[in-house]
């Protein structure tokens, strides 16, 4: 006689790892459901900014000191024109035009590029020794003036997680301090 209360090939959708792998797939697939509908300026959200213009550049003003003072300023002005102006042509044709841009290449060997809050807007000595052409620095640049123009800053304040810290502890972390008699 044969037993049909149990089946004999194995069913995963009936075990428990099979049952918790489901759950996965359904909860994956509920979380990634959202991404497909959320306006990506934006972040689903209707409202962009929790304050005016005036205080994000405050705030970005009081960053830019801290980033300065602790990384430092690479002292070769040329160079410094030469990412302002191209820096300077991408954000003219930016979403924040009006924003008083800054461009300041850090005297870092760590190839990176950030942005804060404000319109600042930083790449290292370093990663200006890997790029090859004018257009690979307009990427770099005009990914880092996409990052201002949808506030990522703020929004990442507002939920509780701090963008960019991670790339700028990296940059601070890697620099050797030299004693103030040193320099």
């Amino acid at each position: 006689m044969l037993n049909t209360s149990r089946c004999s090939r194995f069913d995963p959708w009936r075990s428990d790892r099979g049952k918790l792998m489901l759950r996965v797939l359904v909860a994956m697939t509920i979380a990634l459901s959202g991404c497909a509908t959320m306006d990506p300026k934006t972040g689903g959200n209707t409202t962009t900014s929790t304050y005016d213009d005036a205080a994000e550049v405050a705030k970005g003003s009081d960053q830019h000191k801290r980033i300065v003072e602790s990384v430092g300023i690479y002292q070769n002005k040329e160079l410094s024109e030469y990412v302002t102006a191209v820096g300077g042509k991408l954000a003219a044709v930016s979403e924040r035009p009006a924003l008083k841009w800054q461009f300041t290449v850090l005297d870092s060997a760590k190839p990176t590029a950030f942005a804060v809050r404000g319109g600042y807007v930083y790449i290292t000595r370093g990663m200006l020794a890997v790029l090859r052409s004018e257009g690979e620095l307009a990427a770099v640049l005009g990914h880092e003036i996409a990052h201002v123009c949808t506030r990522d800053a703020q929004r990442a304040e507002t939920t509780g997680k701090i963008a960019g810290l991670g790339t700028l502890a990296a940059i601070v972390a890697s620099r050797p301090r030299v004693p103030a008699w040193r320099r």
